[in-house]
């Protein structure tokens, strides 16, 4: 569903997300998360946004990183994991999420938001039962022109107050309609009634395949050629775009799949794969040796070689080389394999206003000094979005407070920033003092007790005592 041919040529689009909100989604009752939005003009000289979420274990910072990677799934049109229903409350049959986005598409400027309900069936799996995608756009502000070329530019025009429209309303349990509004469904099929029946068909194959509606291949078919529909389209496929390409999410656990080198085995790969994998090492080595001096990697050709499936590629093997030796990536050390398989996307989002990535745990076998500098960098340089979880307290060092969550005891408000300002105290610091002492609105921490713990550890011993 190619953004690239449409009506009106290549599309120029400037995609950021704005508000994440999770609703009975695993063990978040409910919780919303803003971004910083330091700058609200969309354009190619943007400032980073950055969100560290922190809290204890199980709180809800992982639940923001798996509801990003169902954003993804969802936008981009792939179906939804088998065991989506174990991401739903258990005291619960359904969940929400809703995304805010702001997008500059052609010459306009455009608040769009995205809600979907999962619905749980059978033992474990879940479909999206319910859907909207709404828009609220903005002519883009003309600056003032002058004949004088001396005179200084005239500052944009305040934004023109526009109506939030309701591009499409799903409902899988609804009747005789693909989806509502009804004008909407009229100005697609107008041109083309058998329009109709095909969405009507979508409708029920992504049920089927337990994919969005809206974003579905077969939707997007449909809408290829409804140049009637063309600002709502492109609004669409602009979004599958930035889940395609744009939106990368890291997480904890996935024995790096989501680098684009293999960390791992040799393996079997397409020869064009292999080009494209030596261009991914060169470009991480251009930022890898100035992190960790005199560290590169590279992409053994083992020769041709048959794959699994019988067609024949190229067995190759990620290796690390430093000081004159090379060692099997698979050898090295869980941070620099960490390391290594975030750093295309962080190039990626260093350099695109558009670009999301999203990491779990992004401090796991980092060196703290060396976490601390990467995001000082991010923070001062980069252009695009970062939103990440960690355990490890050096970014409260270097970020500022708009730019940190904080998980919450309570399941109705699970994340939360800092209320007012001090000077005087660290931010680590504060954060250390709410969890001991409180303090906030909400409390960020479940206390333990020092001595209830140590009368457990000598309980337990003695059950494998006696045992």
């Amino acid at each position: 569903c190619s953004i690239q041919h449409t009506r009106k040529g290549s599309i120029k689009i400037i995609i950021r997300i704005r508000k994440i909100g999770l609703k009975d989604f695993k063990n978040v009752e409910n919780g919303t998360i803003s971004l910083p939005c330091a700058q609200k003009e969309l354009d190619e000289d943007m400032e980073s946004e950055i969100i560290g979420i922190y809290g204890q274990n199980g709180s809800g910072k992982t639940a923001v990183v798996e509801a990003m990677h169902m954003l993804r799934l969802i936008l981009s049109g792939n179906p939804l994991p088998e065991n989506s229903g174990d991401y739903i409350h258990q005291a619960a049959e359904s969940a929400e999420l809703s995304f805010e986005f702001d997008v500059q598409l052609h010459q306009e400027t455009c608040a769009v938001y995205y809600q979907a309900q999962l619905e749980r069936y059978g033992s474990s799996s879940a479909n999206i039962s319910k859907e909207k995608l709404s828009c609220r756009i903005y002519p883009v502000p003309v600056r003032g022109v002058s004949d004088d070329p001396e005179a200084p530019v005239a500052p944009p025009a305040a934004p023109v107050a526009a109506k939030k429209e309701t591009i499409i309303e799903f409902d899988a349990k609804e009747k005789g309609y693909a989806f509502r509004p009804l004008k909407n469904l009229k100005r697609l099929n107008h041109k083309s009634p058998e329009n109709n029946v095909d969405l009507l068909v979508s409708k029920k194959m992504s049920q089927k395949n337990r994919t969005s509606f809206i974003f579905s291949d077969d939707t997007c078919e449909i809408l290829r050629n409804a140049y009637d529909f063309a600002d709502y389209r492109d609004i669409i496929f602009g979004l599958r775009h930035y889940a395609h390409s744009k939106l990368f999410i890291i997480q904890h656990g996935n024995g790096y799949q989501d680098s684009p080198l293999a960390l791992r085995e040799p393996s079997v790969v397409p020869a064009e794969m292999y080009e494209s994998m030596k261009k991914a090492s060169e470009q991480i080595n251009a930022v890898l040796s100035a992190i960790i001096p005199g560290l590169e990697t590279d992409i053994k050709n083992y020769g041709s070689q048959l794959g699994a499936d019988g067609s024949r590629g190229i067995r190759i093997e990620t290796v690390s080389r430093r000081q004159g030796l090379e060692i099997p990536m698979r050898y090295e050390s869980d941070g620099i394999k960490k390391i290594i398989s975030i750093l295309s996307s962080m190039i990626k989002m260093y350099n695109d206003p558009s670009v999301c990535l999203v990491v779990d745990e992004l401090d796991s076998g980092i060196f703290e000094y060396l976490l601390g500098e990467l995001l000082e960098i991010l923070a001062e340089n980069a252009r695009g979005q970062l939103i990440f979880t960690s355990h490890n307290l050096r970014p409260l060092e270097k970020l500022s407070t708009d730019s940190l969550i904080f998980t919450t005891t309570n399941p109705k408000n699970r994340y939360y920033r800092f209320s007012g300002k001090n000077g005087r105290e660290s931010l680590r610091g504060r954060y250390y003092r709410c969890i001991s002492l409180g303090g906030q609105r909400e409390n960020l921490y479940e206390q333990t007790d020092h001595f209830e713990i140590s009368r457990a550890f000598r309980t337990a011993g003695r059950m494998t005592d006696e045992s």
